[in-house]
């Protein structure tokens, strides 16, 4: 039961950062395509939120990680290791 509880988690985690990256992009984008109507104040925001969503991202991903570790040393976590 631990061990699908983990599996679920580790998913969460990556779908967290998958869409968190998605997000840290369009802010980038937003950023480099020039706009005559852009203060300078909403780059800095724009650049602040990427980086706030990127940094999120690694810690999510690097949270998959670790539980996918964990998952990999338990007894029956290789059950569901072997199902993506």
């Amino acid at each position: 039961m631990e061990a699908k509880h983990t599996y679920e988690k580790m998913i969460d985690f990556k779908n967290y950062a998958t869409v968190l990256l998605a997000v840290a992009v369009f802010f980038y984008i937003g950023v480099i395509i020039p706009s005559t109507f852009q203060v300078m104040s909403d780059v800095y925001i724009s650049i602040g939120a990427s980086t706030v969503f990127i940094t999120g991202s690694i810690y999510f991903f690097f949270q998959s990680k670790v539980l996918r570790k964990k998952l990999a040393d338990m007894e029956d976590g290789e059950e569901y290791l072997m199902k993506k």
